[in-house]
């Protein structure tokens, strides 16, 4: 039974952890708002996304450096312990939860090929220069300009929208993708998604991932300006793309220039651009920052997870779990 009771304690373990970091974010998550309303929005967005993906870091690290050595260095070689009907329960869970997260992976995963697919099929190369990623010219009745993909990233701007924009206009839109690529905000929608609670239980999660949404694209705006794109060009690209039609909300991982899911926060935007106008001034990019205190913290996080006494008290809790 070693085996199958080190599997069980993996799977109960990191069930508990996302459990209870899970409960605390949904605790903090009505505090966000007030709390990170003075933060530039770049640093807002890294700020809430750790928050976030907390339940995820740490059922991961919970597994790696807890369970893992504590288990293999202070378990006997040979043990008779039985899997405990609490046990059982836990492990099932654990093993529901791993299994709708690679669900809904795998889901997002082929919904994002077949949507890439079916625009590179209806679509044709677009030059515009100073755009290092390449920028395909889509014919779509609705209004698209969106980038896609994580490692490969493309731009998909629709025809009525190239032919409505000037040409800076249509710089300035693009930098606000290309922020969205700087970032890496496709994965982390990736993340976002596949971490959510179900839907009865998961009212908090949405109303964050929604803060982060509106965060990231106010990020991506001044990630635009600070590119070079003119703050006037841009604010007269949202107002414009923002009275065209639409499409509806894709199943795959997008950034939208102006998201469905963020379509009335457009006047905002708008508003932030027009501050930035007047000012003529374009807030620091502080990310850099905040990822660096990150991996800090997680470093800091490993070692005391390693240490002799934090495993033998991970030994203790998983012996009351097989008992």
């Amino acid at each position: 039974m070693y085996y199958p009771i080190f599997v069980s304690l993996l799977l109960a373990m990191a069930f508990l952890v996302a459990g209870g970091a899970s409960a605390l974010v949904l605790l903090t998550g009505r505090l966000l708002p007030r709390a990170l309303r003075r933060l530039p929005s770049g640093v807002r967005a890294e700020v809430i996304f750790l928050l976030r993906v907390l339940p995820v870091i740490a059922a991961v690290f919970a597994t790696l450096f807890l369970v893992v050595p504590g288990f293999l260095i202070l378990e006997p070689g040979s043990t008779g312990e039985q899997v405990s009907p609490r046990l059982w329960l836990l492990t099932s869970l654990g093993f529901i939860t791993l299994s709708a997260v690679m669900v809904r992976a795998f889901r997002i995963w082929s919904a994002g090929i077949s949507l890439r697919r079916a625009w590179k099929r209806n679509s044709t190369p677009l030059s515009v220069p100073g755009i290092s990623v390449p920028v395909s010219k889509l014919e779509e009745p609705n209004s698209v300009l969106a980038v896609t993909g994580i490692l490969r990233p493309r731009v998909f701007v629709s025809a009525n929208i190239v032919s409505s924009l000037t040409e800076d206009e249509l710089r300035a839109a693009l930098g606000h993708e290309l922020a969205h690529v700087s970032a890496a905000d496709n994965l982390k929608q990736v993340l976002l998604r596949i971490s959510s609670l179900p839907r009865f239980l998961g009212a908090g999660f949405s109303a964050i991932d929604r803060l982060w949404l509106s965060s990231a694209e106010v990020a991506a705006d001044e990630g635009a300006s600070h590119s070079g794109a003119s703050c006037l060009d841009l604010a007269s690209a949202l107002v414009k793309v923002g009275r065209m039609k639409s499409g509806a909300l894709q199943p795959a991982v997008a950034s939208h220039f102006i998201p469905a899911e963020a379509a009335s926060e457009l006047p905002m935007r708008v508003a932030g651009l027009e501050h930035l106008i007047r000012t003529n001034s374009v807030p620091r990019r502080m990310q850099r920052q905040v990822r660096l205190v990150a991996l800090l913290a997680i470093c800091l996080a490993t070692y005391a997870l390693t240490q002799p006494a934090v495993l033998s008290a991970t030994h203790e809790l998983m012996e009351l779990l097989v008992q």
